[in-house]
């Protein structure tokens, strides 16, 4: 598990922290299990890369783009954070898919197929 903030942390999270140029980030991310963020466009990033996000945020639910991801090719899941219980009952769900990289590739490549045609 990593940690990207652009804010200051408690220093006992330093050994977390991804410590990397932002412009980097892609790569980094390109190459993760899993998003869990408090960011809209991270979330929207990941889900073009195929990788699994869970939106942690009280945006969810707000915005279009990350609403048809979620319900038409569930690349990405929005929690709002007055519902912490559900944020670890997602994280569970999506920790017990067998084959949870390839299941979110064909979801990505479902969703690129649609949008370019």
């Amino acid at each position: 598990m990593y940690i990207s903030s652009e804010k200051s942390l408690p220093s006992e999270y330093d050994s977390y922290q991804l410590a990397i140029k932002p412009s980097e980030i892609h790569h980094y991310l390109a190459n993760a299990s899993m998003l869990i963020s408090d960011s809209q466009s991270m979330s929207m990033e990941a889900a073009m890369l195929g990788v699994p996000s869970i939106r942690f945020s009280d945006f969810a639910g707000r915005i279009s783009v990350l609403e048809e991801l979620e319900y038409k090719y569930k690349l990405t899941y929005g929690i709002s954070t007055d519902h912490p219980e559900k944020l670890i009952e997602k994280l569970t769900e999506l920790l017990n898919e067998p084959d949870l990289a390839g299941t979110f590739q064909f979801r990505r490549n479902k969703m690129l197929s649609d949008k370019l045609m």
